[in-house]
């Protein structure tokens, strides 16, 4: 499932740098003590009653399960790593990896609820906000603060860094291959300016006129800034609602998805061997992080 953008860049595996920064200072912006660290992904938090649309990229890109179990491993290394220096920290669970529809909403129930708004957040418990003494030894994306604690060497990039370098082990990556994001982005505005699709987008606009909505194309119902706001309005949610009711009638998604398979189809011919060695790297980040979420099983186990 993709996200109503085109985009599936994700931040992956990044620690919350400010975070970082209020912990070393002692205290944040909005005068707490720091807040907290956790791995976060950029990706928007969907509802699984949304229509899932497959799409031949997402064959070399990182799947949201893999996703998710890479992040669960690097946890795991960090707090085993931190443990060495005598610190017990429990990082956040990992942000979900599922996404908004690609092409907005197709479920009434869930666009009656929300709208176009993303699905609420889980509410998971606070984190652990790291003391400035961790901070020393976690790392960032970056270098840690030190070298060696109380006499012991840091790795490079602390035990952020230290876990990144086991999962990636044997040339793997953290993140969706730079050619994969590129065909990724580049088919969607694409196959909005595909033939079948303007003739879809024509039908579902008059549907909605019909409803009393003015709307060229589902791109622009999304985008209205009207819909800026922390709760979806009344308003939102009817012209979500009857947006949903215009795709089913007009077969507007389907249509879609089938011309943007197409041009991706095309453009993957032209990438494949770029895109298989992209599919190889992160193969082998899966791979070393399901070793590591063994062990530990195995360890947890015995």
């Amino acid at each position: 499932m993709h996200s109503l953008k085109p985009a599936r860049l994700r931040a992956v595996l990044a620690v919350t740098l400010t975070a970082v920064g209020s912990a070393a200072c002692g205290s944040s912006a909005d005068g707490r003590a720091g807040s907290s660290i956790t791995p976060a992904v950029s990706s928007p938090p969907a509802s699984p009653h949304h229509q899932a649309y497959t799409l031949p990229i997402d064959a070399y890109l990182i799947a949201p399960a893999d996703f998710e179990r890479i992040e669960r491993a690097q946890i795991l290394l960090v707090e085993r790593c931190m443990k060495r220096y005598g610190f017990t920290l429990k990082l956040a669970e990992p942000a979900t990896t599922a996404q908004g529809n690609r092409y907005g909403p197709t479920d009434r129930a869930f666009a009656a609820a929300r709208g176009y708004h993303s699905a609420l957040p889980r509410t998971d418990p606070e984190p652990q906000t790291p003391t400035r003494e961790m901070v020393k030894v976690l790392g960032t994306t970056g270098s840690p603060t030190v070298r060696s604690y109380k006499g012991a060497d840091v790795p490079p990039g602390g035990c952020f860094g230290e876990a990144n370098a086991k999962l990636t082990e044997g040339g793997g990556i953290l993140q969706d291959p730079e050619v994969s994001t590129a065909v990724n982005f580049e088919s969607f505005p694409a196959s909005a300016k595909a033939a079948p699709v303007r003739n879809a987008f024509a039908a579902w606009s008059s549907c909605m006129k019909e409803k009393g909505f003015a709307y060229p194309t589902p791109l622009d119902a999304i985008n209205d800034p009207r819909w800026n706001t922390e709760e979806p309005s009344a308003l939102e949610i009817s012209t979500a609602v009857a947006e949903v009711e215009c795709k089913e009638r007009t077969d507007t998604v389907s249509i879609w998805n089938s011309a943007e398979a197409e041009l991706q189809r095309k453009d993957i011919k032209k990438r494949l061997g770029a895109l298989r060695k992209g599919r190889e790297r992160i193969d082998v980040t899966v791979r070393n992080a399901r070793t590591e979420l063994a062990a530990e099983e195995a360890r947890t186990a015995s």
